[in-house]
């Protein structure tokens, strides 16, 4: 077994726009795959337009490897919650592209009120 992780910031004044927080999740979740993979140096190989297609490129070159994702816990720490239905909806088009079970990846949340910027923590574990 072997795990990584990976992290990404979005300022406050952005948590409005769906997509940069979404983003921030994939950048997170991308790291955390390639670290447990022990190719984090190749990352500019896995850059893509399209998020999807950057994490579906990463599942293929893990499967290539003899590698297969057991779990990714994510805990994003913010000023402000999230709303529940973006949190699934994220879960949703985050586990499509690495073939995941709903109990494979975990997105979870703490409140911290004076928190500056929203952080994104992914550990990922790969065997």
């Amino acid at each position: 077994m072997r795990v990584g992780s990976g992290f990404s910031f979005v300022n406050n004044e952005q948590l409005n726009l769906q997509s940069t927080t979404f983003a921030a999740l994939i950048g997170a979740v991308v790291d955390a795959l390639l670290s447990a993979a022990g190719i984090l140096s190749e990352r500019d190989t896995f850059a893509v337009s399209d998020p999807r297609a950057q994490l579906k490129k990463i599942e293929l070159r893990l499967h290539y490897d003899g590698f297969e994702i057991r779990n990714i816990d994510v805990t994003f720490s913010t000023a402000v919650p999230l709303a529940p239905e973006h949190l699934n909806i994220w879960k949703n088009e985050l586990r499509k592209p690495l073939f995941l079970e709903p109990d494979q990846l975990t997105l979870k949340q703490y409140v911290l009120k004076k928190l500056p910027y929203l952080q994104v923590q992914a550990i990922a574990l790969i065997g």
